[in-house]
C-alpha cells in the first residue's frame, strides 16, 4: 500500500490517483494528517508544498485543487527525464495525468473541424508529439518508480508478461450498397448514377439485385468468423436512414432487422447514434429504443457516428438514456491515444467535478484514419499498428480498433486493406 500526503482531498485527486495506482493493482490511501504520514513505514509520496525528509515529493500546481473549468496555461517541461506538463510554470506530472485523461483541453477550445469535432491539430498531443505514446500510463509508471523501485520493477515484470486483449469493433453505417434498397432512395441513386454515367455502379446494382453478385458491403460472413475467433468483437449499428450523413438501410426492412438480430445473438451489439442526433437526447433515445426492440434486449454500449464527441454534452446524453460504455474516444484524423491511455476509465465530468459511471473505452486506430485521412499505404499502416501494439503491450490496456463492414471486402478503394485487418487480428501471434 502507498500512502499519499495531500493538504486537501477531493474528487480530482481521487480520480487521478485511482488511475495511477488502482488501474495497476496497487492499493493506496490519501491522508492530510502529518503525523500519520511521518509514522508510516511503507512506501509513501508527498503531493504537497509541505516538507518531509523521508519521502519523494511533487509540489502541485493548482489544477487538481480547482473546481469547474478554468483557463489553463500549459507548457512542456521535464520531470525525472520524462516530458510532462507545467501549469502556470509549475511542473506537475500528477496533474498532467488528469489534464490528458479528462480531455480538459477540448472543453477549453473554441476550434472544431467541419463536423464539429475537437481537432487533433489543436491538441497538445500534436503540439508535443505525444499521440502515439500512452502518456498517462507512462507518467503513472514514472511516478510509481519515483515512489518505490521495488513496486515499479514488480509491476514492470508483471506487465511484460501480459498480452493486450484485442477488441475488434465494427461500425455498420450502411448495411448494404444495393441490396434491399427500395422506393425513392433506390431510384434517386439510379438517377444519380445515370447522370454521373457511373456504369460500374449501374451494372453492380443490376447484378446484386438479380442474385448474380454478392453485395459489396455484405461482409457479414467474415465478421462472423472474426466474432468466433475474437469473442470480444463489438458491432455498433446506425439506425437512421434519412440524413446526409445517416444513410443506413431502413430499420423497417425485415431483412435488415433479421441481420441485426442474428448478429446480436453472437456478439455485443451497441448503438451508433446518428450524425443528426449529435446533441439531441430524445433522438438518441428513440434510436436506442428501435435497436432494443429489434434485438429484444437492453443496449448499454455506444459509439458516436463520425466520432462526433462534444464534451460534456455527448457523454451526459449517453448517461441520461442508460448507456454504460462508450467507444468513441479517439481522433478520426490521427491514430494513437487521445486520452493518453489504452485502458478503460470512467468519464470525469469536469463542470460538475464528478466521477461518473460511464466507462470510456479508447480505440487506437480506425480504418478510415489510415487510408482516408492520413493516406497511408498498407505496409506503412502495418508498421504504425506494430508501434501502437508495442506501446499497449508495454504500458497496459486493450488494443481496440475500428473497421466498417464496407472496408473489409477489398472492394473499390479498399482493395488490399483486408490485409491490414487480418494483420491486426493476428498481432498476438507475431
Amino acid at each position: 500500500m502507498i500512502l499519499v500526503f495531500t493538504e486537501e482531498q477531493n474528487e480530482r485527486l481521487k480520480y487521478t490517483f485511482d488511475f495511477i495506482f488502482n488501474q495497476r493493482g496497487i492499493s493506496y490511501e490519501l491522508t492530510s494528517e502529518k503525523g500519520h504520514f511521518e509514522d508510516f513505514n511503507g512506501p509513501k509520496f508527498n503531493y504537497s508544498s509541505q516538507i518531509f525528509e523521508t519521502s519523494p515529493q511533487i509540489v502541485p500546481g493548482q489544477l487538481l485543487f480547482e473546481t469547474g473549468i478554468q483557463k489553463q496555461h500549459v507548457s512542456l517541461q521535464v520531470f525525472n527525464e520524462w516530458e510532462c506538463l507545467a501549469f502556470d510554470g509549475v511542473t506537475d506530472m500528477v496533474a498532467s495525468v488528469f489534464y490528458v485523461l479528462t480531455c480538459y483541453e477540448s472543453y477549453d477550445s473554441t476550434e472544431s473541424d467541419n463536423y464539429g469535432r475537437f481537432q487533433y491539430e489543436s491538441s497538445i498531443l500534436n503540439l508535443f508529439d505525444w499521440i502515439d505514446k500512452a502518456v498517462c500510463d507512462r507518467w503513472a509508471f514514472s511516478l510509481i518508480k519515483l515512489i518505490d523501485e521495488n513496486i515499479y520493477h514488480s509491476l514492470n515484470k508483471e506487465q511484460s508478461q501480459l498480452i493486450p486483449r484485442l477488441v475488434p469493433t465494427f461500425d455498420i453505417d450502411n448495411a448494404f450498397a444495393y441490396k434491399y434498397k427500395k422506393g425513392k432512395r433506390k431510384w434517386l441513386s439510379i438517377i444519380r448514377d445515370i447522370i454521373n454515367r457511373d456504369r460500374k455502379r449501374l451494372r453492380e446494382r443490376r447484378l446484386v439485385n438479380s442474385g448474380k453478385m454478392t453485395d459489396p458491403y455484405d461482409s457479414y460472413d467474415k465478421i462472423k468468423e472474426i466474432i468466433e475467433s475474437h469473442p470480444d468483437t463489438k458491432l455498433f449499428w446506425l439506425m437512421k436512414s434519412d440524413g446526409q450523413y445517416d444513410r443506413n438501410l431502413s430499420a423497417q426492412v425485415e431483412e435488415h432487422r433479421q441481420l441485426i438480430s442474428n448478429l446480436a445473438a453472437i456478439c455485443d451489439l451497441g448503438l451508433h447514434p446518428s450524425y443528426d442526433s449529435f446533441l439531441n437526447v430524445e433522438q438518441v433515445r428513440t434510436e436506442k429504443g428501435i435497436l432494443e426492440e429489434i434485438i429484444a434486449k437492453p443496449i448499454d454500449q455506444s459509439r458516436q457516428h463520425y466520432l462526433k464527441l462534444k464534451l460534456p454534452e455527448s457523454y451526459r446524453t449517453l448517461i441520461e438514456i442508460g448507456i454504460e460504455e462508450d467507444y468513441s474516444m479517439g481522433f478520426a484524423e490521427h491514430y494513437g491515444f487521445r486520452a493518453g491511455t489504452a485502458r478503460s476509465f470512467y468519464w470525469y465530468d469536469l463542470e460538475n467535478d464528478l466521477i461518473t459511471g460511464l466507462l470510456v473505452n479508447p480505440f487506437v486506430y480506425m480504418d478510415g484514419t489510415m487510408h482516408e485521412y492520413m493516406d497511408l499505404e498498407v505496409e506503412k499502416s502495418k508498421r504504425v499498428i506494430d508501434k501502437l501494439f508495442n506501446e499497449v503491450s508495454r504500458f497496459g490496456g486493450d488494443f481496440c480498433f475500428i473497421w466498417h463492414n464496407e472496408t473489409i471486402s477489398d472492394y473499390g478503394k479498399w482493395n488490399g486493406w483486408s490485409n491490414v485487418l487480418n494483420y491486426t487480428l493476428n498481432l498476438k501471434d507475431e
